[in-house]
């Protein structure tokens, strides 16, 4: 029989773990929550008899859970197996709902910073007809407001508007109570429904609010691998009365939206997860927005050459993103991996794209600094001691790299 633990079953408490914007570990707590429903509470919960039941009540218990940590009062949360399939479910379901409603196609918008699972699944409509706007930013990621009031001005048949609430390469953080409600004088101005408005919150839940009641969107997309939860699952809030169409089909499962048996320890483990981060946020900010400014001036004081991204004000507070001039960012990253380090070149997503930062293009233009630029992302795990040896790896890395 295959055994693949032993492949990676080794000491890790000697490794310092710097990526959390690509996934975390999962917390002790929901893996306990998670158990009883990958052993004896088994059931299907679209099945009648009773190891069903068991699993449809647990479904719909943490449902109850999430709406109430997200103060929704209406509004339906769809599970689904990622952000990545939120995110695709909320966009091409809100433009099939507009094509059948209006008979032809229409303008979509997002940022040029936007994941690729947005980004890409917004230009796949293009081929149906629609026209994608993106919306430039500041060299700092900050969204460029300007340009998309003007956006919004020209036209009269948009129909969504896409955006992150934090950016997952350098963490800036975007507006969304303003943006929500920019958004909603444009429809009381058309005097319909449209545009509606979808933000990927992927990245926030251990930092930043999200009271739905507060935020003001019409759909929001999150999943459990970046807040200490399982991989695999993720959910799409879906205001009430809005009609969006599925892009999966099946059993009917989720009120028809997204069929499939429901991965109902998933589920359990990203309710669990949501409900940890959203308590402990003002903890987790607080400890970690220290550990990374004292990171930042560690490299900035003692590495020449190099450029930290993203807005100083508005960043999320485990990110750090720098570009150590003239040195290529996978050789420093594969080297400290060997040292113990594992940290990002980018989007744990885009790894398949070499040296494709579209984020940093969209910062810089021609000029963006790509190929020496590495990602650490922490928690409150790690300690000054931890980054100390970081840094001291980092000196003796570029230092050599930028002698040869």
């Amino acid at each position: 029989m295959f055994n693949f633990w032993p492949k990676f079953n080794k000491d890790q408490s000697s490794r310092i773990y710097l990526d959390t914007a690509a996934t975390t570990p999962l917390d002790q707590g929901v893996s306990l929550a998670m158990q009883p429903y990958l052993t004896s509470a088994f059931g299907n919960p679209s099945s009648f008899h009773e190891e069903g039941r068991v699993a449809k009540e647990a479904v719909e218990e943490v449902r109850s859970l999430i709406k109430k940590n997200l103060h929704i009062d209406s509004g339906q949360i769809i599970f689904t197996s990622g952000g990545t399939e939120a995110n695709n479910l909320a966009l091409l379901g809100v433009a099939k709902n507009y094509l059948d409603e209006n008979q032809k196609p229409g303008v979509v918008i997002c940022s040029a910073i936007e994941h690729h699972s947005v980004l890409d699944v917004l230009k796949s409509l293009e081929s149906d007809g629609f026209k994608l706007i993106t919306i430039g930013v500041h060299s700092d990621g900050s969204l460029n407001l300007k340009e998309l009031k003007e956006v919004l001005s020209e036209h009269d048949d948009i129909v969504l508007i896409s955006m992150h609430y934090a950016n997952n390469e350098i963490g800036t953080i975007f507006p969304i109570k303003e943006l929500s409600k920019i958004i909603r004088k444009k429809r009381k101005d058309n005097k319909q429904k449209w545009p509606l408005f979808h933000v990927d919150a992927c990245q926030v839940p251990r930092f930043l609010n999200l009271d739905i009641s507060k935020l003001g969107v019409d759909l929001l997309s999150l999943n459990a691998s970046k807040i200490y939860g399982p991989k695999g699952v993720g959910m799409l809030y879906v205001g009430p009365l809005l009609v969006i169409e599925p892009i999966i089909f099946g059993g009917g499962q989720e009120f028809g939206l997204r069929s499939g048996t429901e991965n109902v320890a998933g589920i359990v483990g990203l309710a669990f997860a949501l409900d940890l981060s959203l308590k402990n946020q003002d903890r987790e900010w607080n400890q970690v927005a220290v550990l990374r400014d004292y990171l930042q001036q560690s490299i900035l004081d003692k590495i020449p050459n190099v450029l930290c991204h993203g807005a100083e004000g508005e960043r999320l507070p485990h990110n750090l993103n720098v570009t150590f001039t003239g040195v290529d960012s996978e050789l420093i990253a594969v080297e400290l991996d060997m040292k113990g380090f594992a940290v990002s070149v980018g989007s744990a997503c885009a790894s398949n794209r070499k040296n494709d930062s579209h984020v940093l293009k969209a910062l810089y233009g021609t000029a963006a600094p790509i190929e020496s630029s590495v990602r650490f992302t922490l928690d409150s795990k790690i300690t000054r001691k931890n980054i100390d040896s970081l840094v001291s790896a980092l000196i003796e890395i570029v230092d050599r790299q930028r002698s040869v």
